[in-house]
């Protein structure tokens, strides 16, 4: 055995047949050295490169790869250069393979590196680079890299040897792009024949005709002779929209005609059909010719995402074709899915689902656009779970040159506390936008909130606008060298922007009447204004309009104040108007819900339930009504049961059944919005407000006031920060209603949730969602079971009925109310006071008669009345009422029941 594994140790291996010639090279040495074989090497390169071919054939074949190559393709591609590498020694002499080799590894380097590519063309053998299509992508590259006096005469060169066509379009194509109109009109002279498939002649004839006369008239003289040329179209609209951008009508049939005479597989064409959509503004369009087409190219597909995602209004057709694209991009580079999968989730009106979303964007690119929608996502809905990206959003803003993004970060500063950051951001965003009403008023807004320390200005500063003057003129210079050389903004309103040094250096410190030398000219300084007090007083007029101040004439001496409490008598009509809109007993409509009435931290739900309860005696508070909570059942409660809960002081012991309690997460985002208002907000301010006089009354919020309402809002937030908190969001609009209560409705419907609320018309919409009543409850339904003892509660619905509350009853709770009153003579005046304010109104009457009398009656059937004169008392009070709105069969009934008590039977 030992010996016959010697022989074949020593035996010749005469052949070795290996595809990969570097490793064969290496065994066939290994094997001479160590095993002492004659070893014949054979490497079968053609099946090597063939395999090589294929696969870098996949990538550099496909049309997407002219746009986009992912991080793994340029992996490989590397990876395909190196192995091409070892091959070329192979064919340095002229060979069919060679050519065909050489073409593969060009084609290779132009889609990795067009430097390289030029770089590896130079250094080829003579054969290949006098191959004619090797020149030709040479000519191209080098015109790519700039080095287009050599494209020109190469690509001449070519022309000379060839008859091809596309040569001469492509010289055409040098001299289009390079705007050499002249000579692209000398050598189109040349050619007779101009009638390529797309209409490549037709755009270098539009260019030398409209270089000459930009008249749209002689422009389509051209039509005949290329019409149904897609190219040529395109070309055409984009010329419309230069001359007359109004003139949609002609600049859409032109992207509808090249739309018509382009093919599916035309993908380069299509590419321009869609780039010149979106240059001539017609991408809605657009998305109306291609919406039923499907394009076997990602970069297409990419660019149709991104032109949906954008597009406002979207129809459901739409929406699900941007969910089939998607499925495309769930590893790509090419589309940020993130980002995609934000605008959709909005276009679903879930804005902390975007949120979230855009959060992952951002982490894969930090840029303006992905920062600019995060932050203003998370200040609109004083999203909690992401104030920690709000500095990485501000740092990633203060690269943006647009105004809107400054006003953000304005916005931003204030909700971080950092008032002076804000108002210098306002200040730039309002003079980036030149002219914008809204950003001024944003300014003036947020100066209001700062407190100017040094306005005046006795010297010059950096933060100053000087008036300087000489015998001729007075100019207006502003200091602020940031807006010039960050922004590039030279003037605003008059006012000139320093952008030298030198003066800059002169005038610092210096006082009014100090002489300065600027542009070359000697002025006096006149004035010294703070740049903020400067500008304000230059935007003012702009403000002062009936859209953001009333300007108040006041009045005759005997009355000063009157154009004041004209003014205010009006508001206080049209504030009527609103309530009885509300007011279901005056409208006979659906009603409003109490969102309508709330206006950020200067009007809460607080503000609103408390106006109602107890500010004007003929408002109420709809709420709907009262029933009964199951024992273990969950519940979604709004933010307005939260109030009520808080008002009445039994918020805190809501915490026992905090397992059983679900908030949204947009609720907690409201709550924390009011309380850190609150918390930052310590100042007296003083309204002046019409009593039901019409007399003018003040209202002052004190420092203690602010306090008291401080922590108000702090219990509520930590009391519901210990609820179950769900992210749940609903796709219906929220234009009408605030978030945080549609996404109570929506979570309380889809997860068989009892809804806590004290908003009627919320409770109405979830009705008319669901299609069906759903088990809902006002606060007293928890109220309840929170209250330590009887009386409590019953004080608590005194208090509510005096408020007209509806409902503050129903049948059980009625009656537990009588039959402890009974037993609890302390508590019977109250509970004819409740019967007094429920009656107090016809309306209410008739809302609260089958409660009250429906209890009177099952307990003179079915109860042992304990104080008979307390009952009679209770069906004497109900008969004033009964005979004040003339209900006389109610009155009759109640008389039947007092003459039977009198007897003793009630039988």
């Amino acid at each position: 055995m030992h010996q016959e594994a010697n022989n074949n140790i020593n035996s010749t291996i005469n052949q070795i047949n290996i595809t990969d010639k570097e490793s064969a090279l290496i065994l066939a040495n290994t094997l001479q050295q160590c095993m002492n074989s004659n070893v014949q090497i054979v490497c079968n390169n053609e099946n090597k490169l063939n395999k090589l071919y294929i696969e870098l054939g996949k990538i550099v074949n496909s049309f997407d790869s002219l746009f986009y190559l992912s991080k793994n393709d340029i992996k490989h591609l590397n990876d395909y250069a190196k192995k091409m590498e070892i091959f070329e020694e192979d064919f340095q002499t002229e060979s069919k393979d060679g050519i065909i080799f050489y073409n593969n590894f060009f084609a290779l380097l132009q889609r990795l590196d067009i430097n390289l590519f030029v770089n590896k063309y130079e250094e080829s053998p003579e054969y290949i680079r006098n191959n004619l299509n090797n020149k030709y992508m040479y000519s191209y590259a080098l015109f790519e890299i700039n080095r287009k006096d050599e494209a020109i005469k190469i690509i001449d060169e070519i022309i000379n040897l060839s008859n091809d066509d596309k040569y001469f379009i492509q010289k055409c194509y040098f001299l289009f792009v390079d705007k050499k109109i002249y000579d692209l009109k000398r050598l189109l002279s040349k050619k007779s024949n101009k009638n390529d498939k797309y209409g490549y002649y037709g755009i270098f004839e539009l260019e030398v005709l409209f270089n000459k006369d930009k008249r749209k008239n002689r422009l389509i003289t051209l039509n005949k002779k290329y019409k149904g040329k897609p190219l040529y179209h395109l070309r055409m609209a984009k010329l419309i929209f230069e001359i007359d951008r109004k003139n949609t009508r002609k600049i859409k049939d032109n992207i509808k005609q090249a739309f018509l005479n382009i093919t599916d597989v035309d993908l380069l064409i299509v590419m321009q059909l869609i780039e010149t959509a979106i240059e001539v503004k017609e991408e809605e369009y657009l998305l109306k010719l291609i919406s039923d087409k499907k394009y076997n190219s990602i970069v297409i597909k990419s660019k149709i995402l991104n032109l949906l995602i954008y597009k406002d209004n979207k129809s459901e057709k739409e929406i699900e074709i941007i969910k089939e694209l998607m499925k495309d991009f769930e590893d790509n580079e090419l589309v940020n899915i993130n980002n995609v999968r934000a605008i959709l989730a909005l276009t679903y009106h879930k804005e902390l689902e975007a949120i979230d979303y855009l959060g992952e964007a951002y982490k894969i690119n930090k840029n303006t656009y992905t920062a600019s929608n995060l932050l203003n996502l998370i200040l609109k809905n004083n999203d909690i779970r992401n104030f920690d990206k709000i500095q990485n959003c501000i740092d990633t803003l203060n690269d943006s040159i647009k105004a809107s993004d400054y006003m953000l970060i304005s916005s931003a500063y204030l909700i971080l506390g950092n008032k002076k950051l804000a108002l210098e951001n306002a200040y730039i965003g309002a003079i980036l936008s030149q002219n914008n009403t809204e950003y001024f008023m944003r300014f003036w807004a947020v100066h209001t909130m700062f407190e100017m320390k040094n306005s005046v200005l006795k010297n010059v500063t950096i933060e100053s606008v000087v008036e300087l003057c000489d015998s001729r003129k007075v100019i207006e210079v502003s200091l602020d060298r940031n807006i010039s050389s960050k922004f590039k903004v030279k003037n605003f309103q008059g006012i000139k922007f320093n952008d030298d040094n030198e003066f800059e250096l002169n005038i610092i410190g210096k006082e009014i009447g100090d002489s300065v030398v600027y542009k070359g000219k000697s002025y006096k300084i006149n004035k010294i204004f703070h740049k903020y007090e400067f500008f304000l007083k230059l935007i003012f007029p702009k403000i002062n309009s009936g859209k953001y101040f009333k300007a108040i004439e006041t009045g005759n001496v005997g009355d000063p104040l009157k154009g004041l409490k004209d003014f205010l008598i009006e508001n206080k009509k049209n504030n009527d108007k609103h309530f009885s809109m509300y007011d279901l007993e005056k409208s006979k409509e659906i009603g409003l819900p109490l969102s309508s009435f709330v206006n950020n931290e200067e009007k809460t739900y607080r503000d609103i339930m408390l106006y109602l309860l107890y500010e004007n005696i003929e408002y109420k508070l709809y709420t709907g009504e009262i029933n009964l909570l199951t024992d273990n059942a969950n519940f979604v409660i709004d933010i307005t049961s939260l109030v009520m809960l808080e008002q009445f002081n039994l918020l805190e012991r809501l915490e026992k059944f905090k397992e059983r309690i679900y908030i949204t997460q947009s609720t907690i985002n409201t709550i924390n919005k009011t309380f850190n208002y609150y918390l930052n907000n310590k100042k007296n301010s003083l309204s002046i407000c019409i009593d039901e006089n019409n007399e003018l009354r003040k209202q002052e919020l004190t420092e203690s006031d602010y306090k008291i309402l401080q922590e108000f809002w702090r219990d509520i937030l930590e009391i519901s920060s210990k609820f179950n908190i769900i992210n749940h969001e609903s796709t219906l609009d929220k234009s009408k209603l605030e978030s945080c209560q549609i996404d109570t409705i929506d979570y309380s419907i889809n997860n068989n949730c009892t809804l806590i609320s004290e908003d009627l018309v919320l409770k109405k919409l979830a009705y008319s969602l669901n299609n069906q009543v759903i088990n809902s409850n006002n606060f007293l339904a928890l109220a309840e079971k929170l209250c330590l003892n009887a009386n409590e509660y019953i004080n608590i619905v005194k208090s509510l009925a005096k408020g007209n509350y509806v409902y503050c009853l129903n049948e059980t709770t009625f009656m537990k109310m009588i039959m402890y009153s009974m037993l609890n003579k302390e508590c019977q005046e109250i509970v004819l006071e409740i019967i007094d304010n429920v009656f107090s109104t016809e309306f209410l009457y008739y809302i609260y008669l089958n409660i009250i009398v429906r209890v009177i009656i099952y307990i003179f059937y079915y109860e042992n009345i304990e104080d008979k004169t307390y009952y009679r008392e209770l069906i004497n009070k109900i008969q004033i009422y009964c005979k004040k709105y003339s209900n006389y069969s109610c009155y009759t009934l109640l008389e039947k029941i007092i003459v039977d008590i009198n007897k003793e039977n009630k039988f």
